[in-house]
């Protein structure tokens, strides 16, 4: 009895104190479970990285990277997967050195594959091609560069077989944009430098994409005049890459860094990039449409979902057309300074029709391109620091929200006492979230909780079936800096998820 007692008065002057101090819902349903959808999987393949994909005879070729050993030394990759994403072959490429490859270009009796390597006497970086067979034999390998780094960024097919590589190459003392055109069988027929700015910051390439009328657009960054920000830049040659015009794209007290490009069915263009303030930390993806002479149509931002407390940055996206319009994938910053990898569906306009997180608390993202196919996409980069591929189907995210407590509220052992200016928690409470599934393919709802210095790598509690709910009863003490209570839903098969959270000072001394 004595025990009781003094329980109840500890209650009693904590809500008391705090409430003095402190004295100012969508309507979501439960689903039905239901995850069957038979054209989803996602599949991780060991250590690494990928960073193209493109469709086979027989699934999907993934080009990336591989560590090997204990040190900072990589190798080159590629598999091929079927259509579900189980293996069918995988090799690596070890030139000598440290390597790694970017992107492939499929021609009739193989792929041609673009990479790095530092293996020369200088131990700098040079251009790495390498052609394979079907089943990834090497048919013949060349390295492009001398003395001086020479870095590819991009390469594409050309109509008469052969490939053009942009890159970034020293010369001399000067960093310089380089257009490289090889061949079916590798062998060099030119290479055009272009250098802006001097004395400024160095323009630096990103990607590259031959044009309807047989040119190439190069995408890329430049410094602005007083060398304070970077902008967008648009290069156009004609077919031997003799400069045709160029021009600059930017914001006022934004930088953006550049991205990947592509020319659209309507023979204009489409280029993205990361742009972030100049005096800020938070990143987005930036998309710029033009037209065939590089006048803008259209621009918008995409921020990463709000998730996990404040809005997530995102970055350099990867895209691809649609019948609709677009599909693009990136990564987007969350808690910890792990990702999530960010998949964006737009119509031709710009404007956003649906966007889907995917990952877990590990930390993943998309850091390769994207396969459209007629009603799913494949999207491929890291999970947690292993290489992976995921394929989803074209349809909108459910959405979750955490129905209660509700912000803004003071509770004492569950029951909602009053309005306040923060939310507060005094015991015990039941947090309940709804989910709006019309597709019903919801599998769990996980709970984490995050302090300031630590987050849940695993969840708290995973509630499978409607209605979703946890009571949290553990020790938590929370005045002076805020606990976040986060809920996932987990749908499909793809990995994809959703999620809300909130904010709140805690006191729970564990005492019922």
């Amino acid at each position: 009895m004595f025990e009781y007692k003094i329980k109840m008065a500890i209650k009693f002057v904590v809500v008391a104190t705090v409430c003095t101090a402190l004295i100012g819902t969508a309507g979501f349903q439960p689903s039905i479970k239901n995850t069957t959808y038979e054209g989803e999987w996602s599949n991780i393949f060991g250590p690494g990285s990928f960073s193209d994909i493109m469709v086979t005879d027989t699934g999907y070729l993934l080009i990336g990277s591989t560590p090997v050993g204990e040190g900072n030394d990589w190798n080159g990759r590629v598999m091929e997967i079927d259509k579900n994403g189980n293996e069918i072959w995988n090799k690596t490429y070890d030139k000598g050195g440290s390597e790694g490859f970017d992107n492939a270009v499929k021609v009739d009796d193989g792929y041609i594959i673009q990479g790095a390597t530092d293996f020369n006497q200088y131990g700098e970086w040079n251009i790495w091609v390498v052609k394979i067979d079907k089943e990834g034999n090497i048919v013949w390998e060349k390295i492009y560069g001398e003395h001086g780094e020479y870095r590819p960024e991009d390469m594409t097919g050309t109509k008469d077989g052969g490939v053009i590589i942009v890159g970034n190459k020293m010369v001399g003392n000067l960093s310089m944009i380089s257009l490289l055109k090889l061949n079916k069988n590798g062998e060099k027929e030119w290479e055009t430098t272009y250098y802006y700015n001097p004395g400024l910051l160095p323009p630096h390439a990103k990607g590259v994409v031959q044009t309807t009328d047989g040119g190439y657009a190069i995408s890329g960054e430049i410094s602005r005049e007083d060398a304070t920000q970077r902008n967008l830049l648009l290069l156009k040659t004609d077919e031997y890459g003799n400069e045709m015009w160029n021009k600059t794209y930017g914001q006022d007290y934004y930088n953006i860094w550049q991205g990947t490009i592509i020319e659209t069915s309507n023979g204009g263009l489409l280029l993205n990039g990361m742009a972030f303030p100049t005096y800020g930390s938070l990143s987005y993806t930036y998309l710029l449409k033009t037209d065939a002479d590089g006048n803008p149509q259209w621009e918008h931002e995409y921020h990463g979902r709000k998730r996990f407390g404040e809005e997530k940055g995102a970055g350099i996206a990867n895209i691809a057309e649609i019948p609709q319009g677009y599909i693009f994938t990136t990564s987007t910053e969350e808690v910890g300074k792990d990702g999530s990898g960010w998949l964006v569906k737009i119509d031709k306009q710009g404007n956003e029709v649906w966007n889907k997180t995917f990952g877990n608390m590990y930390g993943c993202g998309f850091s390769g391109s994207v396969v459209a196919e007629e009603d799913s996409f494949v999207a491929c980069g890291y999970w947690n620091k292993s290489a992976w591929v995921t394929k989803c189907g074209d349809y909108p995210p459910p959405k979750i929200e955490l129905t209660y407590p509700r912000p803004g509220h003071i509770y004492f052992f569950g029951k909602e006492i009053m309005p306040a200016s923060r939310t507060l928690i005094l015991g015990d409470i039941t947090f309940q979230v709804g989910v709006n599934d019309p597709l019903e393919k919801v599998d769990r709802v996980e709970f984490y909780v995050t302090t300031k210095d630590a987050y849940d790598k695993e969840p708290r509690y995973i509630d499978y079936d409607p209605p979703y709910e946890w009571k949290w009863n553990d020790p938590a003490i929370g005045i002076r800096w805020q606990y976040r209570i986060i809920v996932a839903a987990y749908y499909g098969n793809a990995g994809g998820s959703e999620a809300d959270e909130i904010s709140t000072q805690v006191i729970n001394l564990g005492l019922t």
